[in-house]
């Protein structure tokens, strides 16, 4: 099954609920910090290899090497990374996936309630969590053992109304605890 562009796919089975959830694409940024990646950052470093080396430069090229390191994973992550939701066992296990490498968070379904969507209305919760390089938290939200957390980063209106109806309706049905659903978040 497909819910659109951002969610390729989606299997709901008897026992088993899976779906992908794309990193959204900014072609923009794509290119820019692709060819920045390119062509800037090896021609930078070819000349650390022929200047004296001092503690100042060491310092400088320290940092110049982080922040290239983090625009590089944030790309990666634009370009390859998905969220793999999957619901088995009692279990909801979310993923950050890029080339099949991620850490895995896992929720007992005993402990979730108030499944829906949550939107970010604060700016600096918009940054503070990465929103704005597409990675962080999500616009679905659940509460977990008095907590709130968060899934579907930039997921739009259409797509995230309909997999929360899709998780919703499986976890009802699924449950052998306490789900319960109340108000949205």
């Amino acid at each position: 099954m497909n819910l659109g562009d951002r969610i390729p796919y989606l299997y709901v089975g008897e026992d088993y609920f899976e779906c992908h959830i794309t990193a959204k694409k900014n072609l923009l940024f794509i290119i820019f910090v692709g060819l920045l990646l390119l062509v800037k950052l090896p021609v930078t470093h070819i000349g650390f290899l022929f200047q004296a080396v001092s503690i100042i430069y060491i310092f400088w090229f320290v940092i110049y090497a982080l922040l290239w390191s983090f625009l590089a994973i944030i790309w990666i992550w634009n370009v390859f990374g998905k969220e793999i939701v999957k619901v088995e066992e009692d279990i909801l296990s979310i993923k950050h996936n890029v080339f099949g490498l991620g850490k895995i968070k896992i929720y007992p379904l005993k402990d979730i309630s108030n499944i829906g969507i949550s939107e970010f209305h604060n700016i600096t919760m918009w940054f503070s969590n990465f929103i704005f390089w597409n990675m962080g938290s999500g616009v679905i939200a659940f509460d977990y053992k008095g907590e709130t957390y968060r899934f579907g980063m930039k997921l739009g209106e259409r797509e995230s109304s309909e997999l929360v109806k899709i998780l919703k309706k499986y976890l009802e049905q699924h449950s052998t605890h306490n789900y319960h659903s109340s108000t949205p978040l």
